[in-house]
């Protein structure tokens, strides 16, 4: 079980991001939560299970889901999302105020240049935000084919298509084989993904 203090540190930590993101604090989700339309942007937060009262690390993604695909942050919804890495280490520390502070004012910039941008893209034109995440985006938030060929149409996002098959090795060409074969013994022929996308669809 997490400590009181903890818990405290962490639940105060999201909500004074709540404040400068303007996004809403979901106590019992632990993350930010912003719905536009049929999209929904949600920073979800996690803690390490080492964390006691002297030792207290988080860390966050962010994901962007597509009611009209099912309920949000689900394996069906998701249609793009990004990890926030420290340096390569996994976690942020909270521990002490001038750590809380640093991590703070990490959190503030990295959220304000992806979430809190990527929502009022959305706000402000929908397939204006679809196409800057093909062109600008497509790697960083690991975004979803269907989605893209979805709202823009398969003639704009072929060129990505192109690039992810040409990206492709000789192993995962023998895996999409076995998927066309009847294999299901992968993460991704299992859930949607873009090497699904590309064997579903007759692209190899």
């Amino acid at each position: 079980m997490m400590s009181e203090k903890v818990n405290d540190t962490i639940a105060l930590f999201i909500s004074k991001l709540s404040e400068t993101t303007g996004y809403k604090y979901l106590k019992s989700r632990r993350s930010l939560k912003k719905t536009i339309g049929q999209i929904v942007f949600e920073v979800l937060f996690f803690s390490s299970k080492w964390n006691d009262d002297n030792n207290i690390e988080i860390n966050a993604d962010f994901r962007v889901s597509y009611k009209k695909y099912g309920a949000a942050s689900t394996a069906d919804s998701v249609v793009a999302s990004k990890s926030f890495e420290n340096n390569k280490e996994y976690w942020y520390d909270i521990s002490n105020e001038s750590k809380f502070d640093e991590v703070m004012k990490y959190f503030e910039t990295e959220l304000q240049t992806t979430a809190v941008d990527l929502s009022d893209r959305f706000d402000k034109d929908f397939t204006a935000a679809c196409q800057y995440l093909l062109e600008e985006k497509f790697k960083e938030y690991n975004v979803f084919f269907d989605f893209l060929v979805d709202v823009l149409g398969e003639e704009k996002v072929m060129y990505r298509i192109n690039e992810f098959m040409e990206q492709l090795s000789e192993f995962d060409k023998q895996q999409i084989a076995d998927y066309k074969k009847g294999a299901k013994d992968k993460f991704w022929m299992l859930n949607r993904s873009n090497m699904r996308f590309v064997a579903d669809n007759g692209y190899l």
